[in-house]
Formats: C-alpha cells, sequence, structure tokens
C-alpha cells in the first residue's frame, strides 16, 4: 500500500487508501512527478521542464540495447544501470548510437533529447516517470527493472547511491544520476504502486530533503541487503519529524559571476507573476542576474499519466535493430575523442545539441 505524507500538516497517520502524491509542492529548483501506477494518475511540480536527463539517460539507452541489440549485451547493460557505470555506457552508446533516438521516439518522450553523446541529453522527470510505469512490466525490461532493484551503494565512479527517491518508504527500485562534480543529482524510484522522479539543481542531501513531504528519510536507502520487492510502504515518526524540517521557499543566493543550471533560471521564471516580461533562459547564466529573479513554491498539477501496457507497443522488428545501430546527424557517438562533447567543453567550444529526437 501506499500513503502520503503533507508537509506542515502532519497530525496522524494516513489512511491505507491514499495513494503517494504530491501534496506540498518542493522549491522550485526541484522537478518531481508521481505516478499512481494503479489508478493512472500523475501528480507533479515542474514535471515538464527539461534539464540534464545524466546517469538517467542509461534507462533510455539499456531498454533499447535490451529490445533491439544482441542479446550478449544484457549483462552489460545490467551492470551499467546497477552501478552506473559510464564506461559500459560510452561503449553501448557507441555500438547502438540510434539507441536514445529509438527509445523516446518509441515511448513519445516530448520533453527528451539524445544529446550528442549518451550524458549530454535533457530529459524532463514527468518522461522519465511515464517511462519507467510504461516498461516496469515489460518483459523486455526485466534485467533493466532487476538491476535497479539491485543499485550498489557505491556506483562504479565512488559515489553514493543513496539519496532522493530512494529514500521514500516502499521503493524497492531505482536509478540514480549526477553530474560530475555533484551540483545536479537525480532518481527515479519504483513502489507498490508508484512510480516517483524527481531532480534538483543541487546536492544529493538536498534532493531528499526537498523530498520530505513524500516521507523521504535521509538514511533510508539501503537498510536492508539490497533494494527488496515489494516492501509495503510505511512512515515512520521519525520520518514524520523529518518531513516537517526543511523551509520550502528558503532563498538561494548565487555569486554575482557564478554559472548556474539553466534548470534553475527556467524554475525561478515559473515564478514571475503573470503579465511579467519574458526573460529568455539562454540570456541568464550568471548568478549576478538569477539572484534578481523570484522563488517561489509551485502548485502541483494533476492529469492523467497516459501510460501504454506494453502489449500497446509495436513488436520489435528488423528496423529497429538497424536504427538503434546507426549514428544520426548531430551525433558524436563515432567521432574521434578529441571531437567528442568533453573534449569540446574542457576546451570552451560549443557542444552541439545531439540529433533530432522527431
Amino acid at each position: 500500500m501506499a500513503v502520503a505524507v503533507a508537509v506542515g500538516s502532519i497530525s496522524a497517520f494516513p489512511t491505507p487508501a491514499e495513494a503517494l502524491t504530491i501534496t506540498q509542492a518542493p522549491p522550485a529548483r526541484t522537478q518531481v512527478s508521481v505516478i499512481d501506477t494503479s489508478t493512472g494518475v500523475m501528480t507533479n511540480s515542474l514535471g515538464d521542464l527539461s534539464g540534464a536527463s545524466l546517469s538517467l539517460a542509461k534507462l533510455y539507452l539499456g531498454y533499447a540495447v535490451l529490445a533491439a541489440g544482441d542479446p550478449a549485451d544484457a549483462p552489460a547493460v545490467a551492470q551499467m544501470i546497477r552501478t552506473s557505470d559510464d564506461a559500459i555506457a560510452d561503449r553501448l552508446d557507441r555500438k547502438y548510437p540510434g539507441a536514445i533516438v529509438w527509445t523516446i521516439r518509441r515511448y513519445q518522450l516530448r520533453h527528451t533529447t539524445a544529446g550528442a553523446t549518451w550524458g549530454w541529453g535533457n530529459t524532463s522527470v514527468n518522461d522519465v516517470a511515464r517511462f519507467v510505469a510504461a516498461i516496469q512490466h515489460d518483459p523486455i525490461a526485466r534485467p533493466l527493472i532487476d538491476a535497479m532493484a539491485q543499485a550498489t551503494p557505491i556506483a562504479a565512479d565512488g559515489y553514493p547511491q543513496d539519496y532522493g527517491t530512494a529514500t521514500i518508504p516502499g521503493t524497492w527500485a531505482t536509478k540514480f544520476g549526477w553530474d560530475d562534480d555533484g551540483r545536479i543529482n537525480a532518481s527515479v524510484s519504483i513502489g507498490p504502486d508508484f512510480v516517483v522522479a524527481a531532480r534538483t539543481a543541487g546536492s544529493k542531501e538536498q534532493l531528499t530533503n526537498d523530498l520530505a513531504s513524500l516521507g523521504a528519510l535521509p538514511g533510508n536507502a539501503h537498510t536492508l541487503p539490497g533494494h527488496q520487492r515489494p516492501r509495503t510502504r510505511t512512515v515512520t515518526p521519525q520520518a514524520q519529524q523529518t518531513a516537517q524540517a526543511p523551509a520550502f521557499g528558503s532563498a538561494q543566493a548565487y555569486a554575482p559571476f557564478e554559472r548556474v543550471d539553466p534548470t534553475v533560471v527556467q524554475a525561478r521564471l515559473h515564478c514571475l507573476p503573470p503579465g511579467s516580461s519574458h526573460i529568455p533562459a539562454a540570456a541568464i547564466n550568471i548568478g549576478l542576474l538569477v539572484n534578481l529573479l523570484p522563488q517561489c513554491t509551485p502548485t502541483p498539477q494533476q492529469a492523467p499519466a497516459q501510460v501504454a501496457p506494453p502489449a500497446a507497443y509495436p513488436p520489435i522488428t528488423d528496423a529497429d535493430r538497424v536504427f538503434i545501430r546507426t549514428d544520426l546527424p548531430g551525433s558524436l557517438r563515432l567521432a574521434p575523442p578529441e571531437q567528442r562533447p568533453w573534449a569540446l567543453h574542457q576546451q570552451g567550444l560549443p557542444v552541439p545539441p545531439g540529433p533530432r529526437s522527431f
């Protein structure tokens, strides 16, 4: 069963009939999407905001490989998801350069782009939640879901996998994502009757704290030997107490010439009063200007999740197998090392946006 907890209004344990939902949105720096898989209703806060896909893109890559790639690569997909191994992702991304675009098109992920390589794309938490909800009972995806359920406490690069949605009671399978300096963190988890995805422009601890209204509790992940399926979702008095701690909507200031993640800018633009002058997000990249924009706590939105069952999707064909192996215009997956995104970034050169997804 699943329950809901509201920050600032906790007086007793919620009844078992209540499903996990967003009763109070986190600060605009954090996007969150919850799908009640028993009803098909999605609740989200800034859920369509597109930002760095981080290692959540490995889910898109891995599914395509399982669906239309070489069966011998299935163990590599599982290892990539379980330990968030970038080296495996690099290898699979080069072998299947069209894989992420294929997944985006198959599942109509309208706020997701593939990027020039797997680590340079964008996605939204709504897209991530819809995708995971769509594949969680798909036999093709079983190795991927099992790997999420066996996520290692420490990733291949040494980063802890113990935060965000994984600390929400009842979750039993999680994929984590972070940028190289840990300034953007994300995760997506499966519970007994929900899927929840979230991303923050901040630390992994910030992501966990910003999800306190969903019962997230620091230190709650991996309290058992690995994730176990399924766990009944319960909220302890300790979780209730912790859920009241964060000061939602508190100001966050940046150094005058600090670079600021574009999702922070876009989130603050949502806080502008109706009729305010539009400020292009691309034009705001220093802290001095971002500090001039207001902050607010968004209002949660609710809508049908529109998740189709696995049988609704067409069977995999030879055309799919060819497509995921095809390098598309705008991709740098097969480019020489010195022309790939990270090398361009280190030289201060622009990184192409990648192939068109639709």
